[in-house]
């Protein structure tokens, strides 16, 4: 189980790479400014994200050292294709938090990327999905491949639209297991959620989570 975890982090983050397939020099201005959500006992509430998480059953936030371990892990991959200094990268890399279900073995993370400090790119959603479509197909491992992929539509997650992409892997020939990804542009910022599981009941549970900013 624990290789599995870890293969799913890696194609978490083979989506941070994503963005040097794409090709689009029009030059953006820096518009909202990123600030962290905080966790109130089980809540998460976030005026960036418009969003508020309430965790429930077996799900809770991974440790500040996880979160932090696996960051380095995103800012050193993302530095292979980048001419920003490695400040920069580690200034435009958000990871907004990880929560996870110590009894399904399912995860959500969410990282936001500013493009316009790592590459000074305009991008959209569609963009950057049809990329991450593209080097997904490439992709061939022995333990695990893809089975298929949805057809990317936008969907509602609380009260915002995403962009959103399922995709259902076999591990070992054995196991099947699936990922969500969804996509939302803020101000220069690309919003990335990363749902994963084996039993895809979990998302639903997951996305019930997801509630209006709590405004305090």
């Amino acid at each position: 189980m624990k290789r599995l975890i870890a293969i799913l982090f890696v194609i978490v983050i083979m989506f941070t790479l994503t963005c040097c397939s794409l090709n689009n020099p029009n030059s953006i201005v820096s518009g909202l400014a990123y600030q962290p959500g905080e966790w109130n006992k089980g809540t998460y509430n976030s005026a960036f994200l418009n969003t508020s998480i309430v965790l429930s059953g077996n799900w809770y936030s991974v440790s500040e050292k996880e979160l932090a371990r696996e960051k380095e892990v995103i800012i050193k991959e993302s530095m292979e294709d980048t001419d920003a200094t490695e400040e920069e990268v580690e200034r435009g890399v958000e990871y907004e938090l990880k929560i996870a279900n110590e009894t399904s073995q399912a995860d959500l993370s969410i990282v936001h990327k500013d493009m316009d400090i790592i590459y000074s790119m305009a991008y959209s959603e569609e963009d950057i999905m049809n990329a991450y479509k593209q080097n997904m197909q490439n992709l061939s491992n022995d333990d695990m491949h893809i089975i298929s992929m949805s057809s990317p539509q936008w969907v509602p997650l609380g009260e915002n639209e995403y962009y959103m992409l399922e995709i259902e892997y076999s591990y070992q020939r054995t196991m099947t297991t699936y990922q969500r990804i969804y996509l939302r542009k803020i101000g220069t910022y690309m919003t990335t959620l990363t749902m994963s599981a084996i039993d895809k009941a979990e998302f639903n549970r997951l996305e019930d989570m997801f509630g209006p900013y709590i405004k305090q």
